[in-house]
């Protein structure tokens, strides 16, 4: 941030003289419209009246008026031509005045390089004056200067020579400009806890100036650090206040770098969409303003979403529009970060010796300006590149490198990654003993930042779902020394840790938490969400009105994580899963009566643990990489869901590699509860052939979880929801009015009705199945059962739906979203629609979508489909799988609920008429399977 003196007095006659003073006051009051016609008739006077100091001062009022008004070609024209006319009069104060005036501008369009000898010959100008207070601001701007252009010790010896001038002068307001900019400095090296330091000395006078703009400069600086040490919650809390601040003075200029730096916290937890969105509308403001180093930061931030979505074209795009800005403005630092950028890019194109150039000339850069925390990621990226020239001795170097700068810097995200790399190189070198040390100091990492993640529980998914490799790795390991009991605690600790974190501490609904200003806030985005989806739904192929809702669903996501950070108690308790020993892995085989398969997917190789009663968990390796399942997997997914008869080949080739190898540890067992991993939850497991035409099915009970502390966790809720059950049976929707008609449903939920018992039971159907029903009536009910259409949302799982009854302004859809903020009191869940298993999730969480926001909201047994299933077979099995579960729950038989769907699933395959495997393999048990 720059500071600015105030305009010298001249000699001016009256007229004049009162002009500019009004044009004083009109600028103290922020009407600079109004100055800026002011000071034009000042000016105007002032060479009427041949008054050439009275017209400098006006040219130079007209200068800042426009600038204010985001005008800074016309501002810089109007400061050169009073430069002129005080240079002509050769008055000190004057040029002084002119010359900041055009330093401004040139500071606000970021041409740092074309301001450096203006600010060198300001400072001169100030010291030849003995201007105490303009020698300190000279100095300010100069530290600012070097602070941007990357040379921060230079910047610190400038600025704390401010500093303590305007501390001698107790020009307080001054002085938090100025520890502010100190604060970003230390913050550029590293120095967190300095930097921290200095912004809340700032902060603090800022407060006590009541001055919005370094009040907000100040949490920006606040935030921006909290990021780099991974302290989300405290980034979003004092990125938040900052931007506040900035509205309320109005500063385009300064909302747009927060708004950026709330992009980098975005990009730090790896919500790629809100990141993306910030970045862009940083631009937007810009534009306005016109400021290139704000431009060049915000285009090398998409540059590096495009890479972190592998885009590369599009992030070598930005990185060069980026590089270009660098180039002419002496943005030397962010010159260095957008040439390590290149280099990534180029080395995913194998392009290894033009990434190593880029990457050397980075080093050079970063090493000159003394900066650690980019030197330790560009070190980072060196050992990356050489790891894939398959030279490790050099990748540990490197990587060792990094971590020594890291051990004086807080950047746990990099220290993660440096730690993997280090462990991949040593790993390469056959030192698995110190590879095994890196790859937990890794995991330790990404243990620790995990728990300081901000926003929904959704994010926690999507914040993990690129730190699966050092578990996998340490999994590989353990089982290469065969210590089985090991490998399964780290292959267990990278699945399903959101949900089994919320299942672990407890279900809450953010709505009882909200001031009634923030819930009022949140309605206004959810009524108008609900428009649009009304509109959409008469218009379906809107494109403009597809992009106004995807920016609503933004701007809901990015004010419910606000919501989140400012209500701590909402947060999830996010800790350590107590770990399963033998005897915990027991209890299971015996709670559940079945043999568990635990699969883990690795890029090289997939595993799987089996546990069963009466024997120590053993693992067998299956021989094929996450790439050769995904293929197989979606393949006989496709088949199953298209009613394709040629199947088999798929079905009995999946049980050889899934099942086969187990065979022995199956024999005798009557249930199989499978936890499957990555693409294995595409997988109908009961649909797989062992030979012939018999399916697994018949041979066994089949149910499903998705990590083994979510099982235990349904297991509790299950046995506590049996001892106290709700106080009704049935709530059942079926056919909602609206929507295309399912007269099967209809009458699927009439015959569930007459099983539970008119009298216990609540049917509602046509224009009574409406969300506002199901909502207000969902938590009295020991059994849901929803028998409509759902729509899976493949970008964004969260916004899949089922599809109810449409009621004035309801569009009459349910989203993921919104159900797991229900607090359902059920033992069963039974999503009888399309696709409600499905839905593409981040890595190592498993499920997502509506099945994910069932367990959220309190089910601990979701039955849900696979694929889009058919309404009359799936009637007939769910009146079935119903009939069969009240005689299961009756007689407390092990396994009821799995159990019940498979007979009846056999049933309609002794039948005939559906006994293709997409009639009744595409509802599964998940969660307990009791």
């Amino acid at each position: 941030m720059l500071l600015s003196l105030t305009l010298p007095a001249a000699a001016q006659s009256v007229s004049v003289a009162e002009l500019l003073a009004q044009g004083v006051r009109a600028k103290a009051e922020e009407k600079w419209e109004q100055a800026r016609a002011i000071y034009s008739r000042a000016r105007t006077a002032a060479q009427s009246a041949s008054d050439a100091s009275s017209e400098a001062v006006a040219l130079i009022g007209m200068s800042e008026a426009e600038l204010s008004l985001l005008h800074d070609q016309a501002a810089e024209q109007l400061a050169r031509q009073g430069l002129v006319l005080s240079e002509r009069l050769n008055d000190p104060a004057l040029i002084v005045a002119a010359l900041r005036a055009v330093s401004s501008v040139l500071y606000q369009r970021g041409a740092h390089l074309a301001n450096q000898p203006l600010l060198e010959r300001l400072l001169l100008l100030q010291q030849q004056r003995g201007d105490r207070e303009g020698i300190a601001v000279a100095f300010n701007n100069l530290g600012n200067m070097w602070r941007i252009l990357g040379d921060q010790l230079k910047a610190i010896d400038y600025l704390s020579r401010a500093e303590k001038t305007f501390a001698e002068l107790g020009n307080q307001g001054s002085r938090a400009v100025v520890l502010n900019n100190i604060g970003f400095a230390y913050s550029s090296l590293g120095d967190d806890e300095r930097s921290l330091e200095f912004s809340r000395k700032s902060l603090a006078l800022a407060e006590g100036v009541k001055d919005d703009i370094r009040i907000g400069s100040a949490y920006n600086s606040i935030g921006i650090t909290e990021t780099y040490r991974g302290n989300y919650r405290e980034s979003l809390l004092a990125l938040q206040k900052s931007l506040d601040a900035q509205r309320r003075a109005k500063n385009i200029w300064s909302q747009a770098e927060v708004v950026n730096n709330i992009g980098l916290l975005y990009h730090a937890q790896q919500n790629h969409e809100q990141a993306i969105a910030y970045f862009k509308e940083a631009l937007r403001l810009n534009r306005t303003v016109g400021d290139g180093s704000i431009i060049a930061d915000a285009e090398k931030n998409l540059g590096d979403e495009m890479l972190g979505l592998n885009r590369l074209p599009e992030a070598a795009g930005y990185y060069r529009a980026c590089l270009a800005i660098c180039r002419k403005t002496g943005l030397v630092s962010l010159e260095s970060e957008v040439l390590r950028g290149l280099a990534v890019v180029l080395s995913r194109q194998n392009a290894f010796a033009e990434a190593d150039r880029e990457l050397q000339r980075a080093v050079e850069i970063q090493r000159s300006l003394v900066d650690p925390p980019n030197l330790s990621e560009t070190y980072l990226e060196l050992a990356r590149l050489r790891l894939r020239q398959t030279r490790p001795e050099e990748a540990l170097a490197f990587a060792r490198q990094s971590i020594e700068i890291l051990a004086s810097i807080e950047r746990p995200e990099v220290l993660w990654q440096a730690r993997l790399a280090a462990g991949l190189a040593l790993e390469r070198l056959h030192r698995n003993a110190e590879a095994a040390h890196e790859f937990e100091a890794s995991i330790a990492a990404i243990e620790s930042l995990r728990t300081r993640v901000t926003g929904p529980p959704t994010a926690l998914p999507i914040y993990l779902a690129d730190k699966l490799a050092p578990y996998q790795e340490r999994v590989a390991l353990a089982l290469a020394g065969g210590r089985t009991g090991e490998a399964l605690r780290f292959a267990e600790q990278s699945k399903s840790r959101a949900l089994s974190d919320i299942l672990r501490s407890g279900h809450k609904v953010l709505d009882k938490s909200l001031t009634p200003g923030e819930r009022q806030s949140e309605r206004a985005i959810e009524k108008r969400l609900a428009a649009l989806d009304l509109r959409l739904a008469a218009q379906p192929g809107d494109s403009s009105l597809k992009s106004e809702r995807d920016h609503a669903r933004r701007e809901l996501e990015a004010l419910q994580t606000g919501l989140y950070t400012a209500h701590p108690e909402m947060a999830i308790q996010r800790g350590q899963s107590p770990a399963f020993d033998d005897a915990e892995l027991e209890l299971l085989a015996r709670d559940t009566d079945a043999v568990l398969l635990d699969y883990f997917v690795t890029p090289q190789n997939s595993y799987v643990f089996v546990i069963r009663q009466g024997a120590r968990p053993r693992v067998v390796a299956l021989g094929a990489g996450q790439a050769a399942l995904r293929l197989k997997a979606a393949e006989f997914h496709r088949q199953l869901s298209s009613n394709d008869l040629a199947y088999t080949a798929s079905a009995q080739d999946l049980y050889r590699l899934l099942i086969a190898p187990l065979e022995a540890d199956l024999a005798g067992a009557h249930s199989l509860l499978v936890l499957p991993d990555g693409p294995l939850w595409e997988v109908a497991f009961q649909a797989l052939q062992p030979t012939g035409r018999k399916f697994l099915i018949e041979r066994m009970n089949v149910s499903y979880a998705p990590s083994l502390a979510v099982l235990r966790e349904t297991l509790r809720l299950a046995r506590s929801r049996r001892a106290e059950p709700a106080k009704r049976e049935l709530l059942a929707l079926g056919n909602p009015a609206g929507q295309p008609p399912l007269p099967d449903a209809e009458r699927q939920v009439r015959e569930i009705e007459k099983l539970y018992g008119a009298g216990r039971s609540r049917v509602l159907v046509g224009a009574e199945a409406t969300q506002a029903r199901l909502r207000s009536d969902a938590g009295d009910y020991r059994v849901l059962h929803l028998a409509s259409h759902a729509v899976l949302d493949p970008v964004n799982p969260m916004y899949s739906r089922a599809l109810l009854a449409r009621s004035g302004t309801d569009p009459g859809i349910l989203e993921a979203r919104e159900f797991m903020q229900y607090n359902l009191k059920a033992e069963l869940l039974v999503l009888s629609a399309c696709e409600t298993a499905r839905g593409q999730a981040p890595g190592g969480e498993g499920i997502n979508g509506l099945l994910w926001a069932a367990f959220v909201a309190g089910a601990p047994t979701t039955v849900a489909s696979l694929w889009r299933v058919e309404s009359a077979s799936t009637s007939e099995l769910m009146i079935s799988f119903h009939r069969n579960w009240l005689e299961a729950r009756r007689t407390a038989q092990p396994f009821g609920k799995a159990a019940s769907l498979r007979k009846a699933a056999l049933r309609l395959i002794a039948g005939g008429k559906y006994a293709h495997p997409f009639y009744w393999a595409g509802m599964i048990v998940i969660g307990s399977p009791l």
